[in-house]
Order: structure tokens, then C-alpha cells, then sequence
């Protein structure tokens, strides 16, 4: 009777301790990367030289919602070296806005005030697009 009950409680430890193989499934929201280069003759102004700035549009095929996901924006100044904006370089503070469709780049004075010149040579544009699952 002894054996027997070993016996049984030996299956019953292997029936309740038996695993089943337990796997997540991770989906991975793939990020988009676009590339623009800013020519000289794409900056304008509008507050006679404080302010210029320079747009991206998106493409149709570009999936970006501004209420959820996310954007970076880099900027190269000729050395494929890519900085993060917002920030300052060389004596500009250069920022960014982003609406549903379009990215807009401001350059002023790293001072906040007096007229600024527009770029002459053109600027590399690296915008990292990241969807967010909600």
C-alpha cells in the first residue's frame, strides 16, 4: 500500500508540476526612416530674416499620425555626421514643429534675437518616424 501511494503521488506531482511551454508573440513596429536634403534656396522667411524656416511633406505612402507616434529629426551639416534637434550649432538654434503631414524646421539666432542669414550649403535632413501601438 505504500509503494502504491508513492506511486500515486508521483504522478500527481508530475500531472501538476507538468509545464506547457508558455510564448509571447512580440510584434515589432517597424520604424521609417526618410532622408531630405535642405538646399540653400528652400529656407524662407517671414519676419524679414529672425525666423527661416524650411518644410518636409510627407509622402502619401509615409504612415504617420501625430496624435500617437513619434519623430526625430537630425540634421548634417556636410560631415554625415547626424545631430539631434532641437539644439544649437555654430551660433543658430535649430527646432522643429510637426503637423499631420508636414515637418517644419526653424533656424534663428542662438541669442533669441537679431537677423540671421539662411544657409548657403545644403543641410542634410534625417526624420526617424516611429509608430506607437496603443
Amino acid at each position: 500500500m505504500k509503494k502504491l501511494s508513492i506511486l500515486i503521488l508521483g504522478f500527481m506531482i508530475l500531472g501538476v508540476s507538468a509545464c506547457q511551454k508558455v510564448t509571447n508573440e512580440y510584434y515589432t513596429t517597424p520604424n521609417q526612416t526618410i532622408y531630405e536634403n535642405l538646399d540653400a534656396n528652400r529656407w524662407s522667411t517671414t519676419d524679414g530674416g529672425i525666423t527661416y524656416s524650411a518644410t518636409i511633406d510627407f509622402l502619401n505612402t509615409d504612415l504617420y499620425q501625430n496624435a500617437f507616434d513619434g519623430v526625430l529629426v537630425y540634421l548634417s551639416f556636410g560631415n554625415n555626421v547626424y545631430e539631434p534637434i532641437p539644439q544649437t550649432y555654430d551660433g543658430f538654434s535649430y527646432s522643429y514643429t510637426v503637423t499631420q503631414q508636414r515637418i517644419t524646421i526653424q533656424i534663428q539666432n542662438s541669442s533669441g534675437s537679431g537677423v540671421i542669414s539662411p544657409p548657403g550649403s545644403t543641410i542634410q535632413a534625417k526624420v526617424v518616424m516611429i509608430p506607437s501601438e496603443e
